[in-house]
């Protein structure tokens, strides 16, 4: 890969222990069949995009890279290699009911509309193999990813649970065929899913000027009707390969767990809880799911910037010293496996001056600080190369929001596309797929509050669990929080397929 000077592009380790580096596993290959580095030596092959690393860094100086997986032109015509999506597009929960018929199936109990469940209301036990560590008991969910750190854990445990205590008080208002009980409850919580991403995550990720910029707000009542079948709401490249992987920069270097007077209780390196169920299954109350949820609801350990933990920049899913992977370091290399364009031409796509030179002043790298502006420039040999996630990554915040003006951008244009381009979005007035209007009524009281109180040992939290109570957010008793009222569908028997 080649600058536009046609030099090669700097190494993305080389970028990240620039810019990415904050001061203080599986085998090197992930684990995956495919190997792409034999010992320092990358290996030459079509599946490969293996990269150098510093000598000193890692126990060896070849970091494995295994290219996604590509798909077919529609028309079978020969062109730009593009990558297929592992799951779907939608703001759809399939992270708990899974990507197709057959998942959907194999994570339902037969004929009661419930989850299965393990043991303690967890996460059920899967198969061995990649999805956790050598000697632990894997869990099972709608997402392979859900051991890769607690946290995602306890929110995969949460929709788990959610989704058996609708289907019991659907069951207590009359609905008994499972089949029913399963659809009609998937629909709930899909759509109060869809309700805490867009009037609870999004407005901290983007700020109020990010979605009144791309019409993202629901209404506080009634049906919003935005769709438009004329809309791809495929997840964009640039979106999944760069712009939504800045939450990686918010990941600490420890897990914790509090007592229920959310006072501390056990710590444990991030590092030693990668793909490691253990600390989930901990049945003394030190860890497992609730009291790790307390620590996640009350102390938010780091901020959306460019800095990242040396948890995830040098140890990540290390299963010796040194042997870990450089999360930062791959996602430039996968925006390169994807032909990301660069930094400068998504600048000029969300109608923003591409940067001419490393300054900071007009027509260089205006939206940066002149710290993150020298580290490019000692990095990069022109403005044209810098890789969209070092770009936009490095950019200082928008106002009121948590990401800069260029992933501001292609997030909230990506969070459109999803909302308008869905037939099933929960606030469009569709029957008989569509929820009537009691009904949606009480989908738009739901808040992900309300579903840590209904699932979780806590008994006070903030009222948008997105904001830290560390930052003078007051806890709220959890029976302030409004339940779910099932009188609407007290006569909606009857699933139409």
């Amino acid at each position: 890969m080649k600058s536009v000077t046609d030099c090669p592009l700097p190494s993305p380790r080389t970028i990240s222990n620039a810019l990415f580096n904050a001061g203080t596993s599986p085998p090197r290959n992930g684990g995956n069949a495919i190997a792409c580095c034999n010992g320092s030596n990358p290996v030459n092959r079509p599946e490969c995009a293996s990269f150098r690393t510093p000598p000193g860094d890692f126990l060896t100086t070849c970091m494995a890279f295994v290219r996604s997986k590509f798909g077919v032109d529609p028309d079978c015509c020969p062109g730009p290699r593009n990558q297929l999506n592992q799951r779907t597009s939608f703001i759809d929960l399939s992270t708990t009911y899974g990507d197709t018929l057959a998942q959907q199936n194999d994570l339902r109990e037969t004929g009661t509309g419930r989850l299965s469940e393990g043991l303690n209301r967890i996460l059920p036990n899967g198969p061995p193999g990649p999805t956790c560590i050598a000697g632990d008991v894997c869990f099972k969910s709608g997402d392979g990813r859900a051991a890769e750190v607690p946290m995602i854990s306890v929110n995969h445990i949460i929709f788990l649970r959610e989704h058996n205590n609708i289907v019991e008080r659907l069951r207590s208002f009359g609905w008994t065929d499972g089949e029913l009980l399963y659809q009609e409850a998937k629909k709930i919580l899909t759509g109060i899913y869809q309700h805490i991403v867009y009037t609870e995550y999004l407005p901290i990720i983007l700020g109020d000027e990010g979605m009144d910029m791309f019409g993202l707000w629901s209404t506080p009542t009634g049906f919003n009707t935005q769709y438009n079948p004329s809309v791809n709401p495929t997840i964009r490249n640039a979106c999944a390969a760069a712009a939504f992987r800045f939450g990686h920069s918010e990941v600490g270097s420890f897990v914790e767990s509090f007592n229920e007077d959310f006072t501390p209780l056990a710590k444990s390196p991030m590092e030693d809880t990668f793909l490691n169920t253990r600390s989930i299954r901990n049945f003394d109350e030190r860890f497992g799911p609730d009291a790790i949820a307390r620590w996640m609801t009350t102390q938010f350990q780091s901020k959306s910037d460019r800095f990242f933990s040396p948890s995830v920049r040098n140890r990540l899913f290390q299963s010796m010293p040194k042997n870990g992977f450089d999360l930062p370091a791959l996602s430039i290399q996968r925006g390169r496996d994807h032909g990301i364009p660069a930094y400068n031409r998504w600048r000029e796509f969300c109608g923003f001056h591409p940067a001419q030179h490393f300054g900071t002043k007009y027509f260089g790298l205006t939206d940066h600080g002149t710290s993150a502006a020298k580290v490019l420039k000692s990095v990069y040999r022109h403005p044209d190369d810098i890789d969209l996630f070092a770009g936009g990554l490095s950019e200082k915040r928008a106002p009121g929001a948590l990401v800069g003006p260029t992933f501001r951008c292609l997030i909230g244009l990506q969070f459109n596309l999803f909302k308008t381009g869905d037939r099933f979005f929960y606030e469009n007035n569709f029957f008989p797929t569509g929820f009537t209007a009691d009904q949606l009524q009480q989908i738009k009281k739901q808040t992900l509050s309300a579903l840590y109180c209904r699932t979780m040992a806590v008994y006070t939290m903030p009222k948008n669990a997105f904001e830290s109570p560390l930052a003078g957010k007051k806890r709220v008793p959890c029976e302030m929080f409004p339940k779910l009222d099932f009188t609407p569908w007290k006569k909606t028997k009857k699933y139409n397929k």
